[in-house]
């Protein structure tokens, strides 16, 4: 009878115990269901806003490539234009080339007896065509005014240069270094250059066949000699009229805007 008891006791304390552990495994199962529950909640957070970030990346991708493509499509279209315009510059120089090279051969025509007669000084150099021309052919001593010989050179000169309308025509004045009395019309070698100039450039003028827009005279006085002025000989040289004939800035200026504009990043 004892004995029995004794089990039943050692089975209720057993149930009891096992009852209290299972109760005690739920609870930890339990709270174990709640910080895992937790947890996924914050990896979804977590997962939620990875993918926002993700999207947001993307659509930068996306707003980064259209960027770049209409920078290349910029950068295409501009170079085609720079393209063309080198070509447009290229064909321009050509045709200035041979412009000029037509304008020497005039003026080599229209002026070859004065040129024989080492009377006049034609050169071509750089696109540009210089004429030198000694006073004793166009002024009387210590004057501005044309002689007759001095027009018949001048009216030769225009009617070459009336076949170009895109060259700046510049006339240039220079002296010998002698000074001048002061008593005369013109008080130093600076109004003497400048009259002279003047002079020329109304008389190319006269025949109407040149623009006047495309003419400039300038005064150059003593200043700019090309021999020695300590002998007669090259007191002669430097006093002198020189005529320049130099393309308009107009396609100068075309290079330089190129050079410009043409900036790649």
């Amino acid at each position: 009878m004892k004995s029995t008891l004794w089990i039943l006791v050692i089975v209720v304390v057993t149930l009891l115990g096992t009852g209290a552990w299972l109760l005690w495994e739920n609870d930890q199962l339990k709270q174990n269901k709640v910080h895992l529950q937790s947890e996924i909640k914050q990896l979804l957070d977590q997962q939620s806003g990875l993918e926002a970030h993700l999207d947001t990346k993307e659509q930068e991708k996306s707003a980064l490539n259209s960027a770049l493509q209409q920078e290349k499509t910029y950068q295409e279209e501009l170079l085609a234009q720079h393209q063309l315009q080198l070509d447009e510059f290229k064909q321009s120089v050509e045709d200035e080339k041979e412009e000029t090279s037509t304008l020497h051969s005039k003026l080599v025509e229209e002026l070859q007896n004065e040129i024989t007669n080492r009377e006049i000084k034609l050169q071509e150099l750089n696109g540009r065509i210089s004429l030198s021309m000694e006073n004793k052919i166009l002024f009387p001593s210590g004057t501005a005014n044309l002689g007759d010989r001095g027009a018949e050179v001048l009216n030769k000169i225009s009617d070459a240069l009336s076949e170009t309308e895109d060259h700046i025509i510049r006339v240039e004045g220079h002296t010998d270094n002698i000074p001048l009395s002061g008593k005369g019309l013109y008080k130093n070698n600076w109004e003497l250059s400048a009259a002279r100039a003047l002079s020329v450039v109304k008389e190319l003028l006269k025949t109407k066949k040149l623009n006047e827009q495309d003419l400039e005279a300038v005064a150059m006085g003593e200043f700019h000699p090309v021999a020695e002025n300590s002998n007669k000989e090259g007191r002669a040289q430097n006093r002198r009229i020189e005529i320049y004939l130099s393309p308009k800035v107009e396609k100068e200026s075309l290079k330089e805007s190129i050079q410009d504009e043409l900036i790649i990043d």
